[in-house]
This record gives structure tokens, C-alpha cells and sequence, in this order.
């Protein structure tokens, strides 16, 4: 009898084991899952950096130009200015030498 209980005590130790090292093989894979899905969003974090760190260098270079655009634009107009004033002189001295002759 004692024999048959050991037996039997054996087999669900064993069989409880087995179950203990079901679930331990379900929580590797699961662990092994997490590390791989881990993995990827660190490089997919580093793509974002990157492709951030280049947008914001784009943005710096558009305001650059803006600013240079606005440069060229405010010169361009006091040129026109200037011009202009000049082509008023330069017909009033025109209209005056015509008097003249």
C-alpha cells in the first residue's frame, strides 16, 4: 500500500512538474516575444530621433531662407524706391533742359 502511494504521489509530482514546465516554456516565448517587441522600438525610436533631428534641421534651413527672402525683398523694394526718385529727377531735368532749349 505504502508502495502504491508512493507511486501515486510520484506520478502527480511528476505531472505537476510537467504543467510547471508548460507554463515556463509559455512565459519564455512570451519573454521572448517581449525582448523581440522591445527591439524593435528602440530602432524604430532611433528612426523617429533621426527623422526628427532632419526635420528640424530642414525647418532651421526654410526659416534661414525666409529670413534671406525678406532680406532680398526689403532691398528690391528701396532699390524700386530709389529708381524711381531718380527717374522723377531725372525727367524733371529733362522737362527743365526742354524749357531751356
Amino acid at each position: 500500500m505504502k508502495h502504491q502511494l508512493l507511486i501515486i504521489f510520484f506520478l502527480l509530482f511528476i505531472n505537476y512538474i510537467s504543467s510547471q514546465n508548460n507554463e515556463i516554456k509559455l512565459l519564455v516565448e512570451k519573454t521572448e516575444k517581449l525582448n523581440l517587441d522591445m527591439s524593435n522600438l528602440v530602432e524604430e525610436e532611433a528612426r523617429v530621433k533621426s527623422l526628427q533631428e532632419k526635420l528640424e534641421k530642414s525647418i532651421k534651413t526654410i526659416e534661414s531662407d525666409l529670413e534671406r527672402e525678406k532680406s532680398i525683398s526689403l532691398d528690391a523694394n528701396l532699390n524700386e524706391k530709389r529708381i524711381s526718385k531718380e527717374k522723377e529727377e531725372l525727367l524733371k531735368t529733362e522737362n527743365e533742359l526742354i524749357e531751356v532749349e
